[in-house]
């Protein structure tokens, strides 16, 4: 599989496991601060863990191979089934047109519109921002438009209509300084750049709501602070909701669900056990560790191991194939180990090259790289070869020649197919 679709799978379980411990646990302590932390420790944190793979607890026996969601992301090397059971050299003749990963191509294409979007939404709030008549207050700057808008904040500029100018300044830029001087807008940018790369997975949408909803708890407690009546601002907010929230990246005064911010100024601080359910944290974290550790060693140290037979190679030159098929009795053996790679050819080209060798390998993902250490051929001594490999449950493939980053050319490589045979 893709290394960057294994990175996508693991960051989604992570996200996934500890947005609900964060719902069953805090999210309902009127500790907004802690939340917004614990919010954006979980994106950093789903971000980096893919990348480790620390076991918690150690395992001394042999893991067995497992395929993890092989078929739904990844696309064969070769489409066609071959027959192993001639001794004829076959061409043929076909086109080698590059495949393209359907799911790959979905993928990037919701990343451009969700990006569309927001190209859009913050060209909006430039041209709204342009058109107001600007005044500098405290260290912001104040943007009031003659039509009617719902206030926001963007940056370090609050957008207001005249008429909330007027009837409702001290609330309204009270509530949006708020969002300025915590800074939500990096919040929304590090959480638009996740949504936009996790925008399959449902629990970003619900995570995405639940950080704007913690701006809004942390603006709506700014207000009360400063004394100005809860009632009042209440009745406010009410009447402010009724609208449609226009721009993906700036804060609204107004953001739903309004019957919980409410319920929210009611609340009473009782916080003492938050610190304590923060723990539950760390045994997802361990579990997350040990899971994908798990997962590492298994794709990635022994799933190979094993011995295979030689099935067939593909000549491919200049976009046209030439097969040549081996049966079980003249095709050759090639075995595995942790770190070894020994093979036996039978050869029936009479060449005198590739009848027995062995040396060591490293496989990381589909990069493989064979170094040859013994050889039949003196000139193969010493050398490694890069490869492209894939395994398909009891096939192995390799494609070569490969440059340094393992890219090869479609219409002119080597292929070899190798089937298991333990």
């Amino acid at each position: 599989m893709n290394p960057f679709f294994i990175y996508l799978i693991k960051s989604t379980i992570s996200l996934a496991l500890f947005y609900i411990v964060f719902k069953l646990a805090v999210s309902r302590d009127k500790m907004h601060l802690v939340n917004r932390f614990v919010l954006l420790g979980i994106l950093v944190t789903s971000a980096i863990l893919p990348f480790a793979d620390i076991p918690v607890f150690q395992e001394n026996s042999v893991i067995p191979q497992v395929e993890v969601l092989r078929q739904i992301v990844e696309v064969p090397v070769l489409n066609n089934s071959l027959p192993v059971n001639s001794e004829e050299i076959q061409t043929v003749q076909q086109s080698k047109t590059a495949s393209m990963n359907p799911v790959l191509l979905i993928y990037l294409f919701v990343i451009l519109l969700l990006f569309a979007r927001l190209i859009i939404s913050l060209v909006r709030v430039f041209k709204i921002i342009q058109k107001a008549v600007k005044q500098p207050f405290q260290n912001y700057m104040l943007a009031v438009v003659k039509e009617f808008i719902h206030p926001f904040s963007f940056l370090r500029n609050i957008v207001i209509s005249e008429k909330d100018y007027t009837e409702n300044k001290e609330m309204v830029i009270t509530h949006e300084y708020a969002h300025i001087k915590h800074f939500h807008a990096v919040d929304l940018v590090i959480c638009e750049l996740f949504t936009a790369l996790h925008w399959f997975n449902p629990f970003i949408w619900l995570f995405r709501r639940d950080l704007k909803l913690i701006h809004e708890y942390q603006a709506d407690q700014a207000v009360l602070n400063k004394g100005i009546d809860a009632t009042k601002y209440q009745l406010l907010v009410i009447e402010k909701a009724v609208g449609e929230r226009r721009f993906a990246m700036a804060n609204h005064f107004t953001q739903k669900p309004i019957l919980k911010r409410i319920k929210m100024m009611k609340k009473e601080n009782q916080n003492r056990w938050t610190g304590m359910k923060l723990v539950l944290f760390i045994p997802v974290t361990l579990l997350l560790l040990q899971a994908f550790a798990f997962y590492s060693c298994t794709a990635e140290k022994t799933k190979i191991n094993g011995t295979y037979r030689f099935a067939y190679e593909e000549f491919v030159n200049n976009g046209q194939s030439t097969f040549r098929l081996y049966d079980k009795n003249d095709s050759g053996l090639k075995t595995w180990s942790d770190k070894y790679v020994l093979w036996v050819n039978s050869n029936p080209r009479g060449d005198g090259g590739g009848e027995l060798g062995g040396g060591t390998y490293q496989l990381k993902g589909n990069h493989y790289t064979e170094n040859f250490q013994h050889h039949a051929s003196i000139s193969f001594r010493g050398v490694s070869l890069k490869m492209h490999l894939e395994m398909k449950g009891d096939t192995v493939v390799q494609i070569w020649p490969c440059d340094a980053d393992f890219n090869y050319d479609k219409n002119n490589c080597v292929i070899h197919k190798y089937v298991r045979v333990d």
